[in-house]
């Protein structure tokens, strides 16, 4: 078998590495369906095995609708559960009836929902994603390779420089922040333009203590009270490691209290 030499993505047919790596979905991908050219076989998402008529094998084997099984694994509801050539007499077919009535297929046409009309849900499917290179994995396998090439822990305009729209990684990630993306992908949130060193924050923490008598609050940012928090937090990775490299760590355990 070599069905992981190719994958159905959007109706179209890619090499399974062109868009690997994919998110996982029982035996096989999320928002793909696994095709082996040779045998003309697609594989199943619940057992792994491959079949000519997908829909056919899940509903007998699995007790699921086509499109219950679509929606499990993240597959549009056009998409075709059969191989190229049964796909393609399908279609043949179609084309043959449509065409004894010109005027019903117009009319049916004139019903058709056109590629412009798409509602929000369907333009973030998984499969229009996984063909862009942006689903989850295919996004943080970016910014793995980014930071391999930097040598680093790459930043948002090197993100941005490098055609990763970091907008587009808290998204598919559902996260908040670049922190948590880099987080994610494995990465220390470590910034390589670092505009002040580690004595220099730690000094300002010392400072800040030594005026207030406590550590600072997030309140204390975004009075202006405290500066250079995204510093402190890409120099050392969080309050509670910036507060231990400051000697402080029992005041920070104590106000944790």
């Amino acid at each position: 078998m070599t069905g992981e030499q190719h994958v159905r993505i959007n109706g179209k047919t890619f090499l399974y590495k062109q868009k690997a790596p994919f998110v996982p979905s029982g035996s096989s991908i999320q928002g793909g369906l696994e095709w082996d050219r040779e045998e003309d076989k697609l594989r199943c998402h619940e057992c792994g095995e491959w079949f000519e008529n997908l829909g056919g094998h899940v509903f007998r084997a699995h007790g699921l609708l086509a499109r219950a099984y679509k929606r499990k694994h993240g597959l549009k509801r056009q998409a075709a559960l059969v191989n190229e050539r049964m796909r393609a007499g399908f279609s043949l077919v179609a084309h043959e009836r449509a065409y004894s009535d010109i005027d019903a297929y117009r009319e049916k046409l004139r019903h058709v929902r056109t590629p412009g009309s798409k509602t929000g849900r369907e333009k973030s499917h998984l499969e229009e994603r996984n063909e862009r290179n942006a689903c989850p994995a295919q996004l943080l396998f970016q910014i793995k390779n980014l930071a391999i090439v930097l040598g680093h822990t790459p930043t948002r305009t090197e993100m941005q420089q490098a055609g990763i729209s970091v907008q587009s990684c808290m998204s598919a990630l559902n996260v908040r922040d670049l922190q948590s993306v880099m987080s994610l992908a494995e990465l220390l949130p470590r910034s390589p333009n670092r505009r002040f060193s580690d004595k220099f924050l730690t000094e300002t923490i010392l400072d800040f203590y030594g005026i207030h008598q406590r550590l600072p609050h997030e309140s204390d940012f975004r009075r202006g009270l405290m500066r250079h928090r995204s510093a402190i937090l890409n120099h050392f990775g969080s309050m509670r490691a910036a507060a231990e490299a400051a000697g402080l760590g029992r005041v920070y355990a104590k106000s944790k209290q």
